[in-house]
């Protein structure tokens, strides 16, 4: 797509260059009403002959001029993409790693509450390994009860 894009463009330039309408540098043109020596002289067919060769000299200055121009864009094009490509690739490592961090996150949370429960767990083990003994020690129950059997 770049290269027809780019084809395009030159295409249009030459076409450009190729109109003598266009060519011209509004100060070069020549006025409406000229002379007749002055047409006399341009009917000189040695005139004409320079004229084209002038002419061919300038559009193929233009037209290397435009391949230079149309070489540097290309190289320009080509930076971009590049950094783009760069600035995309960032862009994802940010975003890798802010998941990464919110992962992180969630794991040592969960890794904290874990150790919360075990601690509880252990408290409640403990606890009802005591029951009887708590029991025989307010009174509740008998010491022969209390013992298993």
């Amino acid at each position: 797509m770049q290269s027809s894009l780019v084809a395009g463009w030159l295409l249009v330039f030459v076409l450009a260059l190729a109109n003598p309408n266009f060519a011209q540098e509004p100060g070069n043109r020549a006025p409406a009403a000229k002379p007749k020596a002055a047409r006399a002289a341009q009917n000189d067919p040695t005139d004409k002959q320079e004229m084209p060769a002038n002419g061919g000299e300038e559009m193929r200055q233009a037209i290397t001029q435009l391949t230079a121009e149309v070489i540097s864009l290309g190289s320009e094009v080509q930076k971009l993409r590049k950094v783009t490509e760069r600035n995309a690739a960032t862009m994802e490592l940010l975003l890798n790693e802010e998941r990464l961090s919110k992962t992180e996150d969630k794991i040592r949370d969960a890794t904290d509450r874990k150790a919360q429960l075990d601690a509880r767990e252990q408290d409640i083990q403990r606890r009802m390994r005591n029951i009887p003994g708590e029991l025989i020690g307010r009174g509740a129950l008998r010491r022969d009860e209390g013992r298993p059997r």
